[in-house]
C-alpha cells in the first residue's frame, strides 16, 4: 500500500467524521471541518508510529494537515530531515 492511501486509511480508522467520507487526495480536511486540534495531535502520534518518524513541533504547520496531499509531503520532507 503506498503512503497516500496509508493516510487515508488512517484518518478513516481514527476520524469518526470521515468514517463514511471518500477521501480524495485534496479533500480539505481543516477548511471542512474534519480535523480539530486534537484530531491532528492524534493523527501526528499515528503517523510517526506507522512511518517511524519524529515530527519536530517546529517543522508542523496546521496546513500541512488539511489534505492527504499535505500530510504526504510533511512526512517525505521529515524523512528528508532524518
Amino acid at each position: 500500500m503506498n503512503i497516500k492511501n496509508q493516510i487515508k486509511d488512517i484518518l478513516k480508522k481514527n476520524i469518526f467524521e470521515l468514517e463514511d467520507v471518500e477521501i480524495n487526495d485534496e479533500l480539505e480536511l481543516i477548511s471542512k471541518g474534519y480535523l480539530e486540534s486534537f484530531d491532528i495531535i492524534n493523527i501526528i502520534s499515528i503517523l510517526e508510529m506507522k512511518f517511524n518518524i519524529n515530527i519536530p513541533i517546529e517543522e508542523i504547520e496546521i496546513m500541512d494537515f488539511n489534505t492527504v496531499n499535505n500530510i504526504y509531503c510533511l512526512i517525505e520532507r521529515i524523512k528528508s530531515l532524518e
